[in-house]
């Protein structure tokens, strides 16, 4: 019955005498419920319980059978706020499913298997599986409940992967190394994939980059000598290997890797090294050219000789490496220094008149291919200016300036003195032309930019020169101009430029 709901409970006697009724609730009397129906106006949940009426004549009572009295109280059905998720785990090992959910309280909770096969016990919001197996593979579910009705969860699927664990079938086996060389040690193991591998030093020292089945120990010294063990391990457990012992032989020094030629520019860093073993600690004396005390490097004493490279420097460097049972000496190796170009021969100034043809001359050497490049007041290229020679057929006052020549190898640049061009500006005749066909005179003329020019004609130096054309010298100081008229009208005509 819903909370607040009216509630009535009635019992019938057989009895023609006067009856009377007293009801009870819990087994305890209710006052003034002496009527043959007990009438509840709107309950609660305080009287959710047992009722019982007695019925008395004057020959004896009776009590009636208990009747129970549920009030329901008003709420909502389950929903599922969080859904069981799929597992995947090593077989042997624990799986949980967890489950969350909203509605009215309380709520229960039953988890199935495969869909319809009830788990025992599972009735919890999570369901945890202990040491599980292969046979367990499956979906699993939970079905959330309360009075007002029931939710069920996706199904999440359980995997369970058996594995095996790793077992040692090959031990790494102990080996005696001359100093200098390499050792390796070799472990052989089974079990489900991926095997994982890591290899310690006198029992508890990782090795770093150590994780492979094969333990390579490069140019092993005499520190290097002790136990090597390896640990493999996969998602169903580990094992430790036996111990190998490595066992190092101490020799006078063995030199493994010589100082190797070198090519450099001068004023580069410059470093030598060579890479020996031997019984510790080694001691080194690099030379240049030839073990000599005189050639001795001062404070060369290391395995690494580094200084910076000039064209005195360029020898051959050796080194000795000793220890208290003998000496090893390298081989020579070669200091080349490769300089950028020199130039040998610097452009000359020159002054010239406009529209006279002017040139500059340099030159460089060096080691490889050289390349030239000509540029203008420092860093303006000339454009296809790039052999050793710079030309111009008819100079002008914007071509005034310094020039000086770049020149490049592989290893770098350098550049020549500047020289000055200088234009002088004064009217220049450069050219003359007469046309025997057509009777025509052309003619050439060089001034500064922007000035103005006349060209005059005469038919005889006698008579008055009268002027022909006139003409503001453009941004090149050229002026080019043809007389058509020049023998048509005159058989004989005398021409001179002038400036207004």
């Amino acid at each position: 019955m819903d909370n607040q709901s009216p509630a009535s409970f009635t019992v019938a006697t057989a009895d023609d005498s006067p009856v009377s009724y007293q009801w009870y609730f819990n087994n305890s009397l209710l006052s003034d419920q002496t009527s043959q129906t007990l009438s509840l106006a709107a309950v609660t949940t305080n009287n959710a319980g047992t009722y019982t009426v007695v019925a008395s004549d004057g020959l004896g009572s009776v009590t009636s059978s208990p009747v129970l009295l549920t009030v329901v109280l008003p709420g909502t059905a389950p929903a599922l706020t969080q859904e069981p998720q799929n597992v995947t785990v090593a077989g042997g090992g624990s799986a949980s499913f967890t489950s969350a959910a909203s509605g009215t309280a309380p709520l229960t909770y039953q988890w199935y298997f495969d869909t319809n096969t009830v788990l025992t016990d599972q009735t919890n919001s999570v369901l945890t599986l202990s040491d599980v197996s292969a046979g367990q593979d499956g979906y699993y579910l939970v079905v959330v409940s309360n009075p007002y009705g029931s939710a069920t969860s996706t199904a999440a699927q359980l995997t369970v992967i058996t594995t095996t664990a790793p077992t040692i079938t090959q031990q790494p086996q102990s080996i005696t190394v001359t100093n200098g060389y390499d050792a390796a040690f070799t472990n052989v193991a089974s079990g489900t994939s991926p095997l994982f591998y890591q290899w310690y030093f006198n029992t508890n020292t990782p090795l770093a980059g150590g994780t492979n089945a094969i333990l390579m120990v490069p140019s092993v010294t005499t520190n290097q000598a002790g136990y090597y063990g390896v640990v493999v391990s996969n998602a169903a457990g580990t094992v430790t290997s036996a111990a190998a012992k490595l066992t190092v032989v101490s020799t006078k020094p063995i030199i493994f890797e010589d100082p190797q030629p070198l090519s450099t520019t001068n004023g580069a860093a410059v470093s030598f090294s060579v890479a020996a073993a031997g019984k510790s600690p080694l001691k080194y004396q690099w030379y240049t050219n030839s073990v000599a005390a005189s050639h001795g490097v001062r404070g060369a004493t290391n395995s690494t000789l580094s200084f910076t490279a000039t064209n005195t420097l360029a020898l051959n460097y050796l080194v000795v490496v000793t220890n208290s049972l003998g000496r090893a000496t390298s081989s020579p190796a070669l200091l080349s220094i490769i300089t950028k170009p020199v130039i040998t021969l610097n452009p000359v100034s020159t002054t010239v008149t406009n529209g006279a043809a002017a040139s500059l001359t340099a030159a460089a050497t060096g080691p490889g291919v050289l390349s030239y490049q000509w540029l203008f007041d420092t860093n303006a290229l000339v454009n296809g200016a790039t052999s050793t020679s710079l030309a111009f057929t008819n100079t002008y006052t914007t071509l005034a300036g310094y020039y000086a020549l770049e020149a490049a190898n592989s290893y770098g640049a350098v550049t020549s003195s500047y020289a000055l061009l200088t234009v002088i500006t004064q009217l220049n005749f450069l050219d003359f032309n007469f046309s025997r066909t057509d009777g025509s005179a052309s003619f050439a003329l060089a001034d500064a930019v922007g000035s103005t020019n006349r060209l005059w004609a005469s038919s005889n130096l006698a008579h008055a020169w009268f002027p022909v054309a006139t003409n503001v010298m453009a941004t090149n100081g050229l002026w080019f101009y043809v007389d058509v008229n020049s023998a048509r009208s005159n058989s004989v005509r005398l021409y001179r430029f002038s400036t207004p």
